[in-house]
């Protein structure tokens, strides 16, 4: 479960695009630049799951499903709003919206909503109050606009937190619910670019791969690296590096997330001697790195 956006249907959409348009670009590179392949993931890559904590806490009550808010119209629906792995301070809720690409008329609903977050230990037992009010639903839609978040801030205190929020009509009869854990970490940048072990000779297929261990986002950009020798002291773009590859834009990887495995095969005329992968990416504050993975080439 990843915490970029849990819950929000319009990403999800955008995100089942975006994973159909990249994996027809991959196989189109792959036809045009055999040279350096991009697949899946490596086998020996390591990844971190900073949710993992939420799932030794003790289960929640059953959500309210889109079919079953007992308020509004038939199309009426709940939509999860926020991250379950949150980096310092967020917001985090839900939305209620029609199920409806167009809205002739407002859509009005006499009722409110209780929203409550508090910090948990790892037993979910409650440790502090961080937030607990109350607010009307009122226009969750109209011509104008589809969808009506309520959100509480969410502190940036490192730990475990439980959101819970009920819905009720204008009698306070009870409608609908919704509730979740979420996490706050620290930031951390550590991102490494990794290459599978083992002795390299001239001819070797090479495996390497962009290892996300931190909490903060990084961006690879594209597929493009460097294959370099060190030479007289310096490192030096080495023969048979590739010099062209597809325009082709990769998905940001979240927190402890490992990127697609990269293939490359070191030239058969390479001579022994300490050679390195360098890659540039972005980190989340917008400045670009470079990253490395040496190793040496024996003979034949």
């Amino acid at each position: 479960m990843t915490s970029l956006c849990r819950g929000c249907l319009k990403w999800l959409h955008h995100r089942d695009i975006m994973g159909g348009v990249f994996v027809a670009a991959v196989a189109f590179a792959l036809v045009l630049v055999p040279r350096p392949v991009t697949a899946a993931n490596c086998v020996t890559a390591t990844e971190i799951d900073y949710e993992a904590p939420l799932a030794d806490l003790p289960p929640l009550p059953r959500n309210s499903s889109s079919d079953g808010l007992k308020i509004g119209p038939p199309r009426l629906r709940l939509i999860a709003v926020g991250n379950t792995l949150n980096i310092e301070k967020g917001r985090f809720g839900y939305e209620l919206a029609i199920d409806r690409q167009t809205i002739r008329r407002p859509v009005v609903l006499s009722g409110y909503t209780e929203l409550e977050l508090e910090r948990v230990n790892r037993r979910g037992e409650v440790v502090e109050p961080i937030a607990m009010r109350r607010q009307a639903l009122g226009v969750v839609a109209s011509p104008a606009f589809n969808g009506k978040s309520y959100l509480v801030d969410v502190p940036a205190k490192p730990g475990l937190y439980r959101f819970q929020t009920r819905l009720r009509d204008a009698r306070g009869k009870a409608v609908g619910r919704y509730a979740d854990y979420l996490r706050v970490v620290r930031p951390v940048t550590d991102v490494r670019l990794i290459l599978r072990g083992g002795p390299v000779r001239p001819g070797d297929q090479v495996d390497f791969w962009i290892e996300n261990r931190g909490t903060r986002t990084v961006d690879p950009i594209g597929v493009d690296f460097a294959f370099e020798v060190f030479e007289g002291g310096s490192w030096l773009t080495a023969p048979g590096s590739p010099s062209i590859f597809p325009k082709l834009r990769l998905l940001p990887l979240p927190a402890g997330r490992a990127g697609d495995c990269s293939t490359f095969q070191i030239p058969p005329e390479a001579k022994p001697g300490h050679y390195r992968f360098s890659k540039d990416v972005i980190l989340e504050s917008r400045i670009r790195k470079q990253l490395t993975a040496e190793f040496a080439v024996g003979s034949r």
